[in-house]
């Protein structure tokens, strides 16, 4: 539990240097762009990647439970969020907020720190999932609620899906990759903690953190997230 906690203080440690960074002008919402989009589309990638060399062989029927529990959560969660926005009558938005968290940009930062390469690896195989939902049932609700219809099967098709289908493949058939490449993949996604944490931060400096407190939706949206959803996913 200490060595739990212990990370967590350096990863919000890693924020508060963020933050600062953005009040002394070092970042801003150009540089919070540009940092994004390379965890994003190249050291998150990697990371996923760089998780499933060297994966045990007698785990692989564990990919296949935790892809059913995936599947399962992804079809329950949007059930029980539908009927809570229209329980407090809420716009479809907030649906999409209930539905999809930051699993990919915030989760697997977290969960590289905490709990090591094996988590990633199988929080990568929710990932394909997560944004199949997030870029088919997700895009619907967005449309839904802005009235327009700009779907795209090329959305499903993004870095994090690619990604985690390559380390399905390398799992799987236990392909071997040269040292050196998976020495380059493996410090690419090493930068994913440190510089996600940093881009939190910089961004929680620039939004008046007042009015989250102030908002009563979010209590409320919090305690489904953090205290319900786990709980049913839990038993499940």
């Amino acid at each position: 539990m200490s060595i739990i906690f212990i990370q967590l203080v350096k990863m919000f440690a890693l924020i508060a240097v963020g933050f600062a960074g953005n009040k002394s002008k070092v970042l801003d919402k150009i540089s919070n762009a540009k940092l994004s989009s390379f965890i994003l589309h190249i050291s998150l990638p990697s990371l996923i990647i760089s998780s499933a060399i060297g994966q045990p062989i007698s785990d692989k029927r564990n990919v296949f439970i935790i892809l059913a529990l995936a599947i399962g959560m992804f079809i329950i969660i949007p059930l029980i969020s539908a009927l809570a926005v229209r329980f407090f009558k809420w716009e479809r938005t907030f649906e999409l907020m209930l539905n999809y968290s930051n699993l990919g940009f915030m989760g697997f930062p977290i969960m590289l720190t905490i709990y090591g390469k094996d988590a990633v690896f199988y929080a990568s195989l929710f990932l394909m999932i997560f944004n199949l939902s997030i870029f088919s049932h997700g895009v619907m609700i967005l449309n839904g609620a802005n009235n327009k219809s700009d779907f795209s099967i090329k959305k499903l098709l993004n870095a994090g899906t690619v990604s985690a289908l390559i380390a399905l493949v390398i799992f799987l058939f236990q392909i071997p990759l040269p040292s050196m490449i998976s020495d380059i993949l493996s410090v690419l996604g090493g930068t994913s903690t440190p510089l996600a944490m940093i881009v939190i931060g910089s961004t929680l400096a620039e939004i008046n953190l007042l009015s989250v407190f102030t908002d009563k939706k979010l209590y409320v949206i919090s305690f489904l997230k953090l205290i319900i959803y786990p709980l049913v996913l839990f038993l499940i």
